[in-house]
Formats: C-alpha cells, structure tokens, sequence
C-alpha cells in the first residue's frame, strides 16, 4: 500500500515560502507556517496567466531585506533559512508521471507541476519538496542533491542554486499537469547519497571537474562559458603554486582574437586581476604532495569561489558578485499625522541607563582585568533579575559565545558565580554560553580589501532566534572580526552586520567585548569607527579614565572601574568593584548610597563634561554662576542629568575643569539685541 512505510509526523507539516513578482524582484509576499496541503492545493488549482512573465515565483526559503546591486531583493547572500527544495527538469524526455513514480518509489513527498515551456511532446516540469525542520542555507545543495538522485540525476543547474525561484502557475493556451505524492520528507531520506549536478563527464557523486585544461582553452576559444572556463583555470592554477602575477598574464594570453567581451557586453579582461587574486586567496595553499603516479599538468580543479560563480542568479551578467550586495534603503519618513496622538515607546532598559536594547554596547579594557568574567557575571545577573550595579527590571534571555575560554573554565567561572549569587546551576537556564575555543568564530573576512560576512553570521542569527535571546554578548572582536581595526569602512560594516544579525527579528542588547590599544591612555584599539558605530562604550579597568594620578590613591590590586564613557541615550557615569581573589568573582565596592553621596571626582568630571557638551547641542547655554538660573549643576538636575545630592561634587568638577583650562567660559551666539551671548564650553582637547 502507498504510504505504508511512511513516518508517523504527530503534528501537521508546516511550511513558509516566499512568492515573487518578477526575476528581480524588488518586494516579496512571505507565506510562513502553512499547511503543506494549502501549498499542494495553490499548485493543483493554479491560476491562469497570459504568459510565462505575468507568473509570479516561488522560493522555498525565508529572505531578509538587504537588496543587491541591482536593488533586487533576491539573491544568495539574502537567504535566512530553507523550509523546503525545489528541482527544475528541463531534458524534454522524463514525463512526469514518471518521475511522480521514482518518488513514490522512494517514499517522499512533494508535489510536481509541468513549466510554462511543457508540451506533451517535450515535457518540462518542476518539483517542490518540503522539509521536516528548516535548514541553513549551505544545507539546500546536498538535500538537492537528494532528491536528483532519486529521480535520476536529471535536474538542472539552476536546481542547485540558492537563491534561484521557479515560475508557478498556469499559461494561457500551455498544457498543464501535476502530480502529488506522499511519504517522508526530503531531509528525511537519509539513506539517499546526494548527487550533485553532472554536467557532460562527471558522474555527480563528487563537485569536482573532470574537464582538462585543453578542454578548457578550446571552449575559451570557441566563445562558451568564456568566464567560467577563466574561473576554472585559474583556479586549477593558483592549487599548482602559480603566483598572481603569472596568473593574471595567462588570463590575459587566452585574448588572442581581440575580443574581450561576453555576449552580455561585459568586458571580461577588467575582471582578470580580481579573478586572479581570489584564485590566489582561496586555492594557493592547496597545493597537495604529488606522488610518481599522478598526472602533473591535468589535475581536478578545485570548486571556484562561490561569490564568483556566474550561475548565482538568473540573467546576472557573469561575474557580477551577487554576494556582494548593498542595502538599498526603502524610503518610510515617519508619518507626523499619525503619531500625532500616540505616545511614543519607553526605552527598553535591560540594565537601567548602562544597557539597552536596539544597539550594540562596545566593553573595552587591557587584557587580564577580568572582562570576560565581568561579562559572564553581568549576563548571569540579567538571566535571573539579579541586582548588579543597578536594579535589573525583569530577567532576560542571554547568548553568550565565548571566544577564548573553554567549555570547563566557563563552567568554572559560572560555579564560583553561582555561589556568591546563593544560586544553584539549573537556576540559569536563560543564559546560553556556547565555547568556541579551538574553533573558528569569525563573523567578517576580508575579500579584495571589502569586508564581506562569512556563514557564521547566519549561525548567530539563527541563535538568537532559536533560543529568542535578548541579549547577546560576544567575547571578543579579536577573534569575531576579520578586517583591518584601522579602516574605518571595515569597523563600521562589521558593527552593522553584527547589529542587523542579533536584531533581525527583534531589538535586543548586543555586548562586544575589546582590547584597547598598546599606547599609554587608550580606551579601545583601532580607528575612531569603533566609537562611532556603537551607540553605547564602556570602558573596564584598574584606573578610572580622566582621573588625576593623585586622585587615584593608594592602588589596590583588586579594585576596577566600570565606565560608561558614551552612551547616546544616558549620561556618563562610572561604578567602582572589588574583585574578590577567594571566590574570583566582582561585587560593587560599597552601596549604591555612599556612592552617591561621595561621588568620585573622576566620575563628576565626566558627568559635567557630558552635560556640557549634551547641552550645547540642544542649543542650551550654561554658566559657571551659582546665582545665575543656567548655572550647570542647577541645569543638570532640573533635566535629570543629576541628582540634587551631586551638586557639590559637581560644583568642584566644574571649577577643576576651568582651572585646567578644559572647561572655558567663551562666546556660544548673540542675544536679541545681538550683543555677545557667554556660554560654558569644552575646550579643545579637553572632550573624553
């Protein structure tokens, strides 16, 4: 009996899908956790369009929003998940009532639809095969595989392309059929080895390309697959040691006839030293140990990087790097009519005004202070609404990965945590630490000098949605980030894809753990970007920043200083703690209340250097005048800057400040009657 074998699924299978109007699209319609029979039913009962380009099309994955260069929304590097697979058959001599048979045959489920190009004479079809569970990206291909394999190995090329979408639908006056079969899900099929695209000589069970490099010139030379053979040889170049240079004058040598363009007009010979410089990057130390029975000058070429295979996206010129996409922003000005009566949203504090959600929070300190301990200590506070340095309103899920430290020293840190907390381990389950020592954890590499993520990104993202994190704390960008600290585009970039991929599916507090950098007084390590990108610093060390040597004291080995040295959103402000050597863990110095009423003349200096310059751009202008209404202490409580127990300490601070010359009182506009308007303003130099 059909079906016999069929695995028992307790719950109904859900599938989401994404529709597109058009091969580059710039919207898309997104159909998450369906039923598979309504997608069954949309394909059997599909509606008639007057040709195959009034269709729309289909993809069996969730995309995010970033746009290519072309501005579509559609591309590789814009796919979040796979929920399903899809294979296209165009040979024109498997009808496919036969191929509904092979699948039968082998169990699985899916449904088949003929192409708007089918004639019973020449049949074209497409199949869509859902998954159990949703997969990564880079798990599409082998689960294509799969199902080639069933069928035959008769699926096309485009079959194995991430982001390639198929045409559904009806065409007016074309034949159409379908077919439905039942059984276990595709990614269930474990017993089936994938079989990759074979092309003319290869038999598909490997993704290697058995053409020779003769076979390669003379394609070059009769004008097929020009780029791709340029890619292949490349390649096969770079993995027997050739140097880029070398590469780059064979490129140019296969020009002979003059002609440098493809059919699409695009001049290949520009694209020489770029191919030649990944060809390098990716294959120049593959070279393997050649033996006295291999052939030396005829050897498999290696799979040609994936941001440069031609393939990638329909139409698309080749050599157009479809990874390389930009974010092409759609226009939303904010509707004043509407807001008009609404109310706008109260900041969410995860840690009141030191850590909030919808930014990143950049920690830096030297090494050996005890950040990541301090990182660990401040999630495992979050995860159960433990008081830490201030209230904490409500406990929050964590994600902690953990670049440097492995599986039994977190384990450690968190026993000795856990104690001085009178918390038992199990009471943690909101904190996720995941270990990554020994292992890779870089989010962003360097490709030709342009910062591009690599596939962990999407790991992160997955994460943070899997275990619905709210906030996330990354240790540390030595490991995470792999372009140059010094180049302001590659710090920035990196900032904003570590952003975009912890906020994909909500706000949430994202913590990045640095290093500052070797010279005397630094706060972080490379460019000002650093500073800039993230909306929130702090700044963990023995000493706290802009203080006095002699206001310093006598140093104890064992006492820090949290800093929150920018925060777009808060004042400045800074916290002592005292590291406890028996149980190594770090509790805050003394109350909260003493604190307040014995404020640090470091932490005042910062806090009127902050309001000073907040102020100015508000256009608010203050005075060092203790009878005068602007009169800075007085203005920074009247505005919440500051409680009215700080003004003395901040009196202090501000006369410090002018005496040192940080803090001058200068012209800062004109009065109606345009006579010279005096403000307070910071001095050159004197900004933290």
């Amino acid at each position: 009996m059909a079906g016999m074998n069929e695995p028992k699924i307790h719950r109904e299978l859900l599938v989401s899908y994404t529709i597109f109007d058009s091969v580059y699209p710039v919207d898309k319609t997104e159909r998450a956790d369906v039923p598979w029979s309504e997608l069954v039913a949309r394909v059997v009962n599909a509606p008639t369009y007057i040709d195959k380009k009034a269709c729309p099309l289909i993809s069996m994955a969730d995309y995010g929003d970033e746009r290519s260069e072309k501005g579509s929304i559609r591309h590789a590097a814009n796919v979040l998940r796979v929920y399903g697979v899809e294979l296209d058959y165009d040979g024109e001599q498997m009808p496919i009532a036969t191929a509904a048979a092979k699948l039968r045959a082998a169990n699985v489920r899916a449904v088949l639809y003929t192409s708007p190009s089918h004639k019973p004479e020449a049949p074209r079809w497409r199949v869509l095969l859902p998954l159990l569970d949703p997969v990564t990206p880079g798990e599409r291909e082998s689960l294509v595989g799969r199902a080639n394999r069933i069928l035959g190995g008769v699926a096309s090329r485009e079959s194995f392309t991430l982001s390639q979408s198929f045409y559904i639908g009806r065409v007016r006056g074309v034949p159409y059929e379908t077919e439905i079969t039942e059984g276990r899900c595709i990614d269930q099929a474990l017993d089936v080895n994938p079989q990759f695209y074979a092309g003319k000589a290869d038999n598909g069970d490997t993704r290697r390309d058995l053409t020779t490099d003769s076979q390669l010139r003379a394609a070059f030379e009769r004008g097929e697959d020009r780029y791709q053979a340029m890619l292949k040889l490349s390649a096969r170049w770079a993995a027997r040691g050739m140097a880029e240079d070398d590469i780059v004058a064979a490129l140019e040598g296969l020009f002979g006839d003059g002609n440098t363009r493809n059919g699409d007009g695009i001049d290949l010979l520009s694209r020489v030293p770029g191919i030649a410089r990944s060809a390098v990057a990716k294959f120049g130390d593959t070279r393997a140990t050649r033996n006295a029975y291999s052939v030396p000058d005829e050897p498999p070429a290696p799979e040609p990087p994936p941001w440069l295979d031609p393939n990638a996206e329909p139409g698309e010129p080749p050599g157009y790097a479809v990874e390389f996409s930009t974010t092409q922003p759609e226009r939303k000005p904010l509707d004043w009519a509407m807001l008009n009566f609404k109310t706008p949203p109260e900041r969410d504090w995860v840690i009141p005004h030191w850590l909030g959600c919808g930014y990143v929070t950049l920690l830096a300190g030297p090494g050996g202070v005890g950040k990541s301990l301090l990182a660990q200590q401040i999630a495992s506070h979050i995860a159960t609404a433990t008081p830490f340095i201030e209230p904490i309103p409500k406990a929050r899920k964590v994600l902690v990965w953990a670049g440097e430290d492995d599986h039994d020293e977190v384990w450690r840190r968190q026993v000795n945590i856990a104690e001085v907390m009178g918390k038992d381990l199990s009471a943690y389950g909101d904190l996720i630490i995941e270990s990554f020592a020994g292992r890779s954890c870089t989010l962003v590499e360097t490709v030709f000098g342009t910062i591009q993520p690599t596939k962990l990104i999407d790991e992160l993202a997955e994460q943070v949605a899997d275990y619905q994190a709210e906030v996330i704390v990354l240790d540390n960008i030595a490991r995470l980030f792999g372009g140059n600290e010094n180049e302001r585009h590659h710090v920035t970039t990196f900032v904003n894809l570590v952003a975009g991929a912890c906020n994909r599916h909500r706000p949430t507090a994202v913590v990045l753990l640095g290093h500052p950098a070797k010279s005397e007084g630094s706060e972080w390590a490379g460019s000002t970007a650093w500073e800039a990108a993230v909306r929130s610093r702090w700044y963990f060390g023995r000493n706290l920043p802009d203080a006095k040597d002699e206001e310093q004291g006598e140093p104890d080995p064992n006492i820090r200083h949290l800093a929150r040295r920018k925060s777009n959103y808060s004042a400045l402000d800074a916290v002592q703690l005292r590291y406890d050597p028996v149980r190594h863990t770090f509790a805050v110095d003394a109350p909260k209340a003493i604190l307040e009423r014995s404020m640090h003349p470091g932490r005042a200096e910062m806090l009127v250097l902050d309001a000073i310059e907040q102020l100015a751009k508000a256009g608010i202008s203050t005075s060092d005048e203790k009878r005068n209404p602007a009169f800075l202490p007085r203005v920074m409580v009247d505005r919440k800057m500051a409680k009215r127990t700080d003004t003395p300490a901040l009196t202090d601070a501000l006369y410090r400040l002018q005496q040192s010359g940080r803090v001058a009182r200068d012209v800062v506009g004109k009065h109606a009657n345009r006579t010279p308007k005096f403000g307070l303003v910071v001095a050159d130099g004197g900004s933290r």
